[in-house]
């Protein structure tokens, strides 16, 4: 954290501009879903479930981001969609959802 924080001193002080005037991130409608799952690492690890998270990567491609990840503290797998449109990141999102629910019904 200090070494980033020197950097970024470094950055501005060198630019002349503000910290504001040198970031140009997009902000993007965010969902978050997290599901109780008793083998998150057997869910993670599957194929299906791998498959639907690249679809859905694929539909959202430059306008959003997905990040499904098991938690490192619970048992439980978190959902992260980011999209211009917060429909589109709440369509993805439950999708993603439903995979996991199929996964742990043993339907895949």
């Amino acid at each position: 954290g200090i070494l980033t924080a020197l950097q970024v001193c470094s950055v501005l002080s060198g630019s002349g501009k503000k910290l504001s005037q040198l970031c140009s991130a997009e902000k993007y409608q965010q969902v978050n879903i997290n599901i109780n799952i008793k083998d998150k690492f057997m869910v993670m690890n599957n194929e299906y479930l791998q498959n639907v998270i690249e679809k859905c990567k694929q539909t959202l491609q430059k306008n959003g981001r997905v990040l499904v990840r098991a938690s490192g503290t619970e048992p439980k797998i978190r959902i992260m969609t980011e999209c211009e449109n917060i429909k589109t990141a709440n369509m993805v999102a439950n999708k993603i959802l439903l995979a996991i629910k199929k996964i742990t019904e043993s339907k895949v």
